[in-house]
Parts: structure tokens; C-alpha cells; sequence
């Protein structure tokens, strides 16, 4: 015999389950300001040879949203060369994963001031993943 109340409260948890967000991952999001120096040669990148024929920093597509991740460990990283979208309290960025780091998300100084707006004074905030990795799309 089938209940109504069974199948109320079926739909009630099955409702719920679907208007449940699913938080995005969290990454640590730090600075250096050595991807800011446009004329730094590529190959000091751990990416270098994931980035095809770029000279300089200035070159990427993505300078100077490039950073560290610590999710490469060597040139031939899935993570190489590909792009992250970040979101820290309401603002977006995205950043072009170029080499390794230590803990989580590495940034270029000035890649970290748009992403925090400026708003901080903190060496590292709690962003969060809402796409990435996917190939870059320059503009």
C-alpha cells in the first residue's frame, strides 16, 4: 500500500537534495611578487615546457594573471598551462597555472590585489574554485 505521507515526505527530502549547493573546493591563495617581473624567461617556470614558445612572463596570454599550484609537481603536470576561475568575497578572477608551489594557489601580486580587490592586507586568504582546469580562453 502506497502512503501519502511516504511519498510527501519522499519528494520534501528529494526537493531538498536538489536545491542543496554544493560548496565549491576552498584553496589557500598566497602571493609572489616573482611572477610580476615581465622579463623573467619561462623556462624558470617549472610549466616552461607546457607553454609552448613564450620567451618572457609578458608573452603568456595570461600575464599577469599566472600562478604556482601546488598541484604540479614537474613539467608534464595535467595542471600546466591551464586556467582556474577564483572567486574571493564577490570578486573573480581568472589565473593561468604556470608552476609549482607549495600549498595551494600561488598568484602574481597583481593578479592577487584584483582578486582581493586590494581590500586586504592579509599574505593569504581562503578563495574558492568555481572552474578550472580548463585551456585558457584569451582574449
Amino acid at each position: 500500500m502506497y502512503s501519502p505521507v511516504i511519498s510527501a515526505i519522499f519528494a520534501l527530502s528529494a526537493s531538498s537534495f536538489a536545491l542543496a549547493q554544493i560548496p565549491e573546493p576552498a584553496v589557500n591563495v598566497s602571493f609572489s611578487t616573482k611572477y610580476d617581473n615581465q622579463s623573467t624567461p619561462v623556462s624558470t617556470l617549472v610549466c616552461a615546457s607546457s607553454l609552448g614558445h613564450f620567451t618572457v612572463y609578458s608573452a603568456l596570454p595570461e600575464f599577469p594573471y599566472i600562478a604556482g599550484s601546488v598541484n604540479v609537481t614537474d613539467g608534464s603536470s595535467s595542471d600546466c598551462g591551464q586556467c582556474y576561475t577564483l572567486e574571493y568575497a564577490g570578486n573573480f578572477a581568472q589565473i593561468q597555472v604556470v608552476d609549482s608551489a607549495t600549498e595551494g594557489l600561488i598568484l602574481s601580486h597583481e593578479a592577487y590585489e584584483y582578486l582581493t580587490m586590494n581590500y586586504t592586507s592579509d599574505p593569504s586568504v581562503t578563495a574558492y574554485i568555481l572552474d578550472g582546469p580548463y585551456a585558457c580562453k584569451s582574449p
